[in-house]
This record gives structure tokens, C-alpha cells and sequence, in this order.
């Protein structure tokens, strides 16, 4: 949080309302959910939209364009497109957008526009790992030292499928939403990276 604390302080110099970023999450985070959208998804889009808070010289201008859930949505819509979204979920990406953003009422040619704009604010550099991405490239380096270290039987390495906090399945996903597997311990520090 500290990082992304840093990136809306230059947003508030660059003349937003301090409180607009933890709206935005909030709102952000209900509507991926409601979508049966991939936590991964969300992680991605909020590293894109701080991202964009740091290196975009005049964030204000930006958002006068478009506005804020635009220029949110259009992060989204770069993250889902980069994520596989449209093959996972088995819809077009404006209709997704569209679906995020229907509370908003935002529309799909200021998100394009918004989208046009961010990218260019980071210099097209969009695939950066997300820490999500670093969590999940570290997992097999640990593995390999615990193991080598003499503790193959500590359960932190045993391999199980994430669970859904005994949610059922969004309808909505096709396929359905799969979970992730992998090591306790990676799980763990993988929805610790989701809290941050």
C-alpha cells in the first residue's frame, strides 16, 4: 500500500480528491467479483492504474478527458486483454467492459480513449509482472530450497487447490472459474499479495 499510497499523493498534487483511489478499488473489486472475474484480473488492473497515477505527467488532464472510472475500466480492459480474458470467459472484451461499468454508465469510446491515452502515459510498457507474477516465479526457487535444505515433509510444500471460502462458482464464468493449485505456502503468500 505504500507504493500505491505514493502514486495517488502525485494524483492529489496533480488535483484529485484523496479519497478517490480507495472508492475506486472498492468499486473495482465489487464488480470483478460480480463478474466472476479472476482475482489475478483485479491484481493486475490496480498495478496498471497506480502505474499510471506515477508516470503520467498530467493525470488531471487525463481524467478530465475521460474520467476516473473510465481511465479504471481502461486498465481493466488492458489487464483482461492481456490476462486472457476473452478466451476464459468466453465474451467479447467491450462487452465485459461494459458489463464492469454499468453502474457507471460509462461509455465504451471514453474507455477505448482512456485505454489509448494510459498506455501511452507508460510508454507501452503494459506486461511488466505484476507482484502477483514475482509471488508466483518465486514459488519453485523456495521449493527447491526447503527441500534441499532437509525439510521435505513440512506442509507448507504439500500441494492442494486454492478453495473459494465456500462460495459456489459465479455462474456467469465459462468455463468456470478455475483455481488456482499449488504449494500451501504459495496459496498463502499469493493471497497475501491479493490483500496488499
Amino acid at each position: 500500500d505504500g507504493l500505491a499510497g505514493g502514486c495517488w499523493q502525485l494524483a492529489v498534487d496533480g488535483g484529485h480528491k484523496p479519497g478517490m483511489r480507495p472508492k475506486l478499488v472498492d468499486w473495482l473489486i465489487s464488480n470483478f467479483e460480480r463478474q466472476g472475474l479472476r482475482d489475478e484480473w483485479i491484481v493486475a488492473t490496480l498495478c496498471l492504474f497506480d502505474r499510471l497515477l506515477m508516470t503520467c505527467k498530467a493525470p488531471a488532464a487525463l481524467w478530465k478527458a475521460s474520467g476516473h472510472v473510465a481511465t479504471a475500466l481502461a486498465m481493466a480492459l488492458s489487464a483482461l486483454k492481456l490476462g486472457g480474458a476473452e478466451a476464459e470467459t468466453d465474451r467479447g472484451m467491450q462487452e465485459v467492459i461494459q458489463a464492469l461499468g454499468k453502474n457507471a454508465k460509462v461509455v465504451w469510446k471514453d474507455v477505448i480513449t482512456a485505454e489509448l491515452k494510459g498506455i501511452n502515459c507508460l510508454n507501452y510498457h503494459i506486461c511488466l509482472p505484476t507482484p502477483l507474477d514475482i509471488c508466483w516465479r518465486l514459488v519453485p526457487d523456495i521449493v527447491r530450497e526447503v527441500e534441499h535444505a532437509g525439510f521435505p515433509d513440512w506442509e507448507g510444500l504439500q500441494v492442494c487447490r486454492a478453495s473459494n471460502a465456500g462460495r459456489p462458482a459465479t455462474p456467469q464464468a465459462k468455463p468456470p472459474q478455475l483455481l488456482p493449485s499449488g504449494p500451501r505456502f504459495g496459496l498463502f503468500a499469493a493471497y497475501l499479495c491479493e490483500l496488499a
